[in-house]
């Protein structure tokens, strides 16, 4: 039985399908279930999607990481491992929130040639992974983000 559970929240004017974002979870669970048992331990986890618009975006971006712009895509983690504090709201575990912008992710789709569906994906994809304890600041860091990725993406 899986125990964490995907809440999505659309706050942007763009409708969006929430058919595939739940394929895409289930496929991130599969390959990284390890990982997450450890941090949950018997505990039922929750990870927040919260699809924005470029304002609030800009708006995050700038009072948690200090940068004046827009991104695509910001990864909050609330957990490291199970004996760390983390946010408990009665029988879940919050282990992150990920914000996706969505007119960064049609800008991006556009510039790659492909489906907003397919930049969504990989935006709430590269979150996931960060929610879970991945990072890219060194090039080996970068290679092992982008070989999960892969995995799930596929």
């Amino acid at each position: 039985m899986n125990k964490t559970e995907l809440i999505i929240s659309n706050q942007s004017r763009t409708k969006i399908s929430e058919v595939y974002l739940y394929e895409i979870f289930g496929r991130f669970l599969k390959f990284e279930s390890k990982i997450i048992s450890r941090m949950l331990g018997k505990r039922k986890g929750v990870i927040n999607l919260i699809f924005i618009g470029n304002k609030r975006m800009k708006d995050l971006n700038f009072a948690y990481r200090n940068k004046n712009k827009t991104t695509d895509v910001l990864s909050f983690a609330f957990m490291k491992d199970a004996d760390i504090e983390f946010r408990d709201f009665g029988d879940l575990a919050v282990l992150g929130d990920i914000y996706i912008s969505i007119p960064m992710a049609k800008k991006q789709a556009s510039t790659h040639c492909h489906d907003i569906k397919k930049e969504i994906n990989i935006l709430f994809t590269h979150g996931l992974l960060h929610v879970i304890g991945f990072d890219h600041n060194t090039d080996k860091e970068e290679k092992l983000m982008e070989k999960e990725a892969l995995k799930i993406l596929k």
